[in-house]
């Protein structure tokens, strides 16, 4: 609960279900581009890019106007190093797997599942577990399920590249919108143009220009 939502860009090892219930503005994962509103449950895998920016009026202290959400993170080693490795987890291992793309819960499933993730406010331990794991085997078995991002994201190996991608996100999530030539890019990722053109389809599978490209195609179709 904030006057607004955390608002730079970044990734986690954890995998992130969140449920908004207050607040309103604009969703960047990996690179897709949505607005978000209230009762919007989102899917996001590990090491998926993401922010949550809260739309302007958030910022002008208007003491009406509060942004309020529940998240559940998780990693693949909470429950011990092989639990997604037995059968009765295997569609519970391909969700997390198509969670690297993020993903939106919709059709009724949604209020289902926001609703537990609400009831998980009011338990510890086996119970918060139990409510996580039917959570899972919902989402699992939905069709009602949208991935996100055309790109699937993994870990990169170094912290300093962790730090670079962020910095590189960051820079396109608030100017994606204008124009950004490959010389910018490069220079705000102290680059040069050839290295980190080799650099972002490494880290992202889409050359800069195409991945530019998506997000401002994916900003257009939802306005």
């Amino acid at each position: 609960r904030e006057p607004h939502f955390y608002d730079t860009i970044h990734y986690h090892p954890e995998h992130q279900l969140t449920y908004f219930i207050k607040g309103e503005g604009t969703s960047f994962i990996g690179n897709h581009v949505e607005r978000f509103k209230p009762g919007d449950v989102y899917f996001i895998g590990k090491n998926v890019p993401h922010v949550s920016k809260c739309d302007e009026a958030y910022y002008q202290g208007n003491p009406e106007l509060e942004a309020l959400s529940i998240s559940l993170f998780f990693n693949d080693e909470t429950f011990g190093s092989q639990f997604f490795e037995i059968p009765e987890m295997a569609h519970i291992k391909r969700l997390l797997e198509l969670a690297s793309m993020g993903m939106k819960i919709t059709g009724p499933e949604k209020e289902i599942i926001a609703g537990l993730i609400d009831e998980c406010r009011q338990y510890d331990g086996f119970k918060r577990f139990q409510n996580l794991m039917n959570i899972l085997d919902i989402m699992a078995k939905s069709e009602n399920l949208r991935t996100l991002s055309s790109v699937q994201y993994h870990s990169p190996s170094k912290e300093s590249e962790n730090e670079r991608i962020n910095i590189v996100f960051s820079y396109l999530s608030d100017n994606f919108k204008t124009e950004i030539s490959l010389n910018k890019i490069a220079e705000v990722a102290s680059m040069t143009p050839n290295s980190f053109c080799r650099y972002f389809k490494q880290r992202t599978g889409r050359p800069y220009s195409v991945f530019l490209n998506e997000m401002r195609v994916e900003y257009a179709g939802k306005q």
